[in-house]
C-alpha cells in the first residue's frame, strides 16, 4: 500500500498521511504539523494597518461582531486564543489585571493599538458604555441579562421581544456595536452558522483544535467533527 505523502507549504519538508487523518482532511492540509517553524500566525507586533485616525486595525482574524482574534503561544495551554486587542495589549503594556476588562477609547472593535486601548474596571465599562447607549439601550439590556445567565428565550420574555431569535440578535447587535465585551458574555453550548465558519477560519491560520475547542467551550472532538464537516 503505497502512503500518501504532501510537501510543507511553510517549511517544505515531506510529510505523510497518519491512519487516523482522513483522506480529505489530508487534502486540505497545508503544514507538515502544528509546531512547524515556518507556519506564519498573523502576530499583534506586525500584521496590522494603521488608519489616519492611529488606529492599528488587526489583518488577522475579524468575527462577524468585528472583534480580531489572535493566537497567543506563550499562553497556558487551553487559554493561546483570545480576543486580538487583548493579547496586544499583554504583548505591548503588560498583563491585564483579574475582573478588569480592555476598553476601546477610539470605539474602533478591531483595534489592537496599545495606546486606543485602556483597563478599566467592569463597572468603569459598564458606566462608559452606558453614556455611549442612546438608542442602544435595549440591546446592552439584552446583552446584560445574557451576561447574567439568562437564555434567550428568557431574554425575549423579560423584554416583550417577539422570541428567542429576535433576543439574540439583539444580543449580537450589542456586540458588534461595541457595547458590551463578547468576553463577559456566556459561550452558547451550540455553535451557530457564523461560529462554525470562524472555527474553519482560524483552523486555517494553523490554530490548534484543542485551543478553538477551549475558547468556545466546547469538546475538541466537535471541532474535529465540524472540520471533517460532519453535524455538530
Amino acid at each position: 500500500m503505497t502512503t500518501e505523502t504532501k510537501t510543507c507549504v511553510a517549511c517544505g519538508a515531506t510529510y505523510s498521511r497518519s491512519p487516523r487523518c482522513g483522506k480529505a482532511q489530508f487534502a486540505k492540509r497545508k503544514y507538515c504539523s502544528r509546531s512547524c517553524p515556518g507556519m506564519k500566525r498573523p502576530d499583534v507586533r506586525s500584521d496590522y494597518r494603521v488608519t489616519v485616525d492611529g488606529c492599528w486595525e488587526w489583518l488577522g482574524h475579524i468575527d462577524r461582531n468585528g472583534y480580531g482574534r489572535a493566537y497567543e503561544p506563550t499562553a497556558p495551554a487551553g487559554k493561546r486564543t483570545d480576543w486580538a486587542h487583548r493579547v496586544s495589549y499583554r504583548v505591548h503594556v503588560g498583563q491585564i489585571p483579574p475582573a478588569h476588562d480592555i476598553d476601546h477609547t477610539c470605539q474602533n472593535t478591531c483595534c489592537i493599538n496599545p495606546s486606543h486601548l485602556e483597563v478599566v474596571t467592569r463597572a468603569e465599562h459598564v458606566a462608559r458604555t452606558f453614556a455611549r447607549l442612546g438608542k442602544d439601550e435595549e440591546k446592552f439590556k439584552a446583552a446584560a441579562l445574557r451576561g447574567g445567565g439568562l437564555t434567550y428565550a428568557e431574554i425575549a420574555e423579560a423584554l416583550h421581544l417577539a422570541g428567542r431569535e429576535s433576543a439574540h440578535g439583539m444580543v449580537k447587535a450589542a456586540i458588534r456595536k461595541g457595547l458590551v465585551a463578547p468576553s463577559s458574555l456566556p459561550p452558547s453550548p451550540f455553535l451557530s452558522e457564523d461560529e462554525k465558519s470562524d472555527v474553519r477560519d482560524l483552523h486555517a491560520m494553523g490554530i490548534p483544535q484543542t485551543e478553538i475547542a477551549a475558547w468556545y467551550g466546547i469538546d475538541s472532538s466537535n471541532i474535529s467533527r465540524l472540520l471533517r464537516r460532519r453535524t455538530t
